[in-house]
């Protein structure tokens, strides 16, 4: 429950609680959030984070992903 309510206020979602507990994987609750933030975000906003995304390269992707890994582990 604790771990639920601190990824909904760390990604600032408008969703109800129980729609994480109904996602029994990382991946399914990363998919949740993600479609939740796509919602709240505008078109330019999201036409800007696609190009970011693309213009990474795998080893930023990685240390990304570790980064947020490192932050959620230390909450």
């Amino acid at each position: 429950m604790r771990l639920v309510s601190r990824v909904i206020k760390q990604f600032q979602l408008e969703l109800p609680l129980q729609s994480l507990f109904q996602s029994p994987t990382v991946a399914e609750m990363a998919t949740i959030i993600m479609e939740n933030q796509a919602k709240l975000a505008s078109d330019a906003e999201l036409a800007h984070m696609l190009r970011e995304v693309e213009a990474m390269t795998e080893e930023e992707v990685q240390r990304r992903l570790e980064g947020i890994n490192s932050t959620i582990a230390n909450k």
